[in-house]
């Protein structure tokens, strides 16, 4: 082989280990002379945390017990557990699955009218406020697709969820804020719902960083929007907005290569 043609070869060996090693646009080669194949898939799982507002025009129709407070707004938290997967088609995008556990909390407040009443002689204001606690669990199977910005490693994506609900609870509580001497919590009880939607589908946004922690793992961590074009209730107009702050470790499987 002459010097021409061995330097062609060089090169071309060269270029294809630098863009195998660039894959993900992560450098995982130990050295020139020993690449390391990059993956296609990876397998991991994660946790999130949530924040979430809730907006109903009338509680009402889940319950009639429900008629005590004007319950219209709310906000909550939650927390979600999740085994994953991520298939990269070519170095710069993904498609992705994640298999999930939630469970998520709200609360509306809705305070009543002062009412004044006498007492002794003297009139004193009546201060109430009636609260409604909701606790929801779902098993969701969500599919996404990921995108790096820029020839960097943050990433932009659109997902849709599709979402079982495995429980439903709801709790009202009275609570009287004054006068001070009859302060006091009065648990109304659990509340069987109906006219709730057990199958939702709920599409998301998200925005996150592929952090290399070793040769063929990363970390994701991502902030998630998830938006409600289709009701928890749709007699009651019950919708949920969800952001969410999570991380999902990446694990690459080696024996699906480029």
């Amino acid at each position: 082989m002459n010097k021409s043609y061995f330097l062609l070869f060089f090169n071309v060996v060269l270029l294809t280990s630098i863009i195998d090693a660039k894959s993900q646009m992560f450098d995982w080669q130990y050295s020139v002379r020993l690449p390391f194949e990059s993956p296609k898939m990876f397998i991991g799982g994660g946790v999130a945390f949530q924040k979430n507002w809730h907006s109903a025009t009338n509680f009402r129709e889940i319950n009639e017990e429900l008629h005590c407070g004007n319950y219209r707004s709310g906000a909550g938290s939650g927390v979600e557990i999740f085994a994953s997967g991520e298939y990269w088609r070519i170095g710069e995008s993904a498609i992705g699955f994640r298999l999930k556990y939630s469970q998520m909390h709200g609360v509306f407040d809705v305070p009543t009218d002062p009412t004044p009443f006498k007492l002794h002689g003297e009139i004193l204001i009546l201060r109430r406020n009636f609260i409604l606690s909701t606790t929801q669990s779902f098993l969701s199977a969500e599919f996404y697709g990921k995108w790096l910005l820029d020839e960097t490693h943050i990433f932009a994506g659109a997902g849709l969820g599709f979402n079982i609900a495995l429980s439903n609870s709801f709790e009202q509580t009275e609570s009287i804020i004054s006068p001070e001497q009859f302060t006091a919590a009065i648990p109304y009880g659990k509340v069987e719902p109906a006219n709730i939607t057990n199958a939702l589908i709920k599409p998301s946004l998200q925005i996150g960083y592929d952090a290399e922690l070793a040769r063929g793992i990363y970390a994701s961590p991502y902030i998630c929007i998830a938006l409600p074009i289709f009701a928890n209730s749709p007699a009651a107009n019950w919708r949920v907005w969800t952001l969410s702050a999570g991380v999902q470790i990446n694990y690459g499987l080696l024996a699906i290569s480029w």
